[in-house]
């Protein structure tokens, strides 16, 4: 059952990447109700081992923090129902002065993941946990 669900969260994140919306978009953020979303965030294939992924609620205020790790994971406490999932890598690429060093952790994802308002990545949130990968393309 939840290689099913894992697969379902996949294909509702790769409609998300592709500007679409989520089938299930009508569900309300549930207030103070948080899901643990764990993930693994690509780029036209390619692992992002640096960034961060912010989950906030299409209401409310309500919203989830996570560091990419180095494998491209994350894991995050994010609010329960209809949320806009944001991804930026932008201030990786001022941490590295070595072009070497930086061409190895920085993934220059489209700037168009990063705002809250133009992300076109909207997913539904629910249950204790679920695995949401999120494969970014451009376009």
């Amino acid at each position: 059952m939840r290689g099913l669900f894992a697969a379902a969260a996949a294909a509702a994140a790769a409609l998300g990447a592709a500007g679409c919306k989520d089938k299930n978009a009508d569900q309300p953020t549930t207030p103070g109700v948080t899901v643990r979303v764990t993930g693994k965030v690509t780029y036209n294939g390619k692992v992002v081992p640096a960034g961060s992924v912010r989950f906030m609620a299409e209401e409310g205020r309500a919203e989830g923090f996570a560091r990419i790790k180095k494998d491209g994971t994350y894991s995050v406490a994010a609010p329960a129902g209809k949320v806009r999932v944001t991804v930026d890598t932008s201030m990786v690429k001022d941490e590295y002065d070595d072009p070497a060093e930086r061409k190895k952790w920085y993934v220059p994802v489209p700037s168009r993941y990063a705002p809250y308002t133009e992300t076109p990545v909207r997913v539904t949130t629910a249950g204790e946990q679920m695995e949401l990968d999120l494969p970014l393309a451009d376009g």
